[in-house]
């Protein structure tokens, strides 16, 4: 059994490594990107929205969706296992204020059940001078179960053994 420092060394090393696939999607996106705090079930980011933005101006749907997805994963991986697989099943987003060009966004993540087979999770993306909510997303996140593997014997019954 590990220690609970030697689990907590190898899940901030997970974050930090969530963390550079989520900065290649910034820069994907042509926004700036500053993570700020971490923890068990939680992560912080501070957001700069540059370049990305629709016709009217605010910062594009499709990117606050795109960062939505990442953080939801990526607090799930805070508090889910490396060895369990696991995949978006539903992810809810209200726009209910726009982000103007150059706004800076505080945006946070946070795992609001995490159970045997699910997890959900709430992300907030807030105006930073204001602290007004610029959108408020929820991510479910399925856990996979282990897969049965079989064996067929010589006296043709079969057996079952779950694989961790």
């Amino acid at each position: 059994m590990k220690s609970d420092l030697c689990l907590v060394s190898e899940k901030m090393i997970e974050i930090k490594e969530l963390y550079v696939e989520l900065r290649k999607l910034i820069v994907i996106l042509s926004l700036t990107i500053i993570l700020i705090y971490y923890y068990f079930g939680f992560i912080i980011l501070s957001l700069v929205c540059l370049g990305l933005q629709n016709f009217y101006g605010g910062i594009h749907g499709g990117a606050v969706a795109a960062l939505s997805e990442r953080m939801a994963i990526g607090c799930a991986r805070t508090v889910v296992g490396e060895d369990k697989e696991i995949f978006l099943g539903e992810l809810s987003i209200s726009y209910l204020s726009a982000a103007p060009k150059n706004a800076e966004l505080i945006i946070d993540g946070s795992v609001v059940r995490s159970g045997r087979n699910l997890t959900v999770v709430a992300i907030e993306f807030k105006f930073k001078n204001s602290g007004k909510l610029a959108c408020t997303s929820r991510g479910l996140l399925f856990i996979t179960p282990p897969f049965p593997s079989y064996e067929v014997s010589s006296t043709s019954r079969v057996t079952f053994n779950i694989v961790n």
